[in-house]
């Protein structure tokens, strides 16, 4: 997966913060990261449904968090429910540092975001991401 950062849109990674952050601020008194990352995923869920399928997306979730607990083992608790969503992650967390739980659910997003380019392309996975959050793919300055 490239993503070509001067055409389009930033890179996965920073793609993926965005996503979080803009989700994040639609509920100015939330302070959980977690809570943000279950709308993004129910989000993408709902849309890579119709594209992909159910199995499929449920197969990609899964990957990305197993890609994902190597670097934040904390989150070798959490799965990825049977309707799609993260069972466990509020409980994997805890009392962790949100900015270590934010950066978790970014490289979880920007797993899933790769595996999603991998699979369909960068140019659908961006107008995929686009049509959900157009107000964060919109500006091309870095978080």
């Amino acid at each position: 997966m490239s993503f070509d950062v001067g055409r389009a849109a930033p890179g996965p990674y920073h793609l993926a913060a965005r996503i979080l952050a803009g989700e994040a601020g639609r509920y100015p008194g939330e302070a959980e990261p977690a809570d943000a990352a279950g709308r993004v995923c129910e989000k993408l869920r709902q849309a890579l449904a119709q594209l992909i399928g159910f199995d499929a997306v449920l197969l990609l979730m899964r990957q990305a968090l197993r890609r994902t607990v190597g670097d934040f083992p904390f989150l070798k608790d959490v799965d990825v429910a049977v309707d799609g969503c993260l069972e466990g992650l509020r409980e994997s967390v805890g009392e962790l540092d949100p900015e270590q739980v934010r950066e978790a659910v970014v490289m979880l997003l920007t797993n899933l975001i790769g595996q999603l380019s991998d699979l369909i392309g960068e140019d659908l996975t961006l107008q995929l991401v686009r049509d959900m959050w157009p107000e964060i793919t919109s500006d091309r300055s870095e978080p």
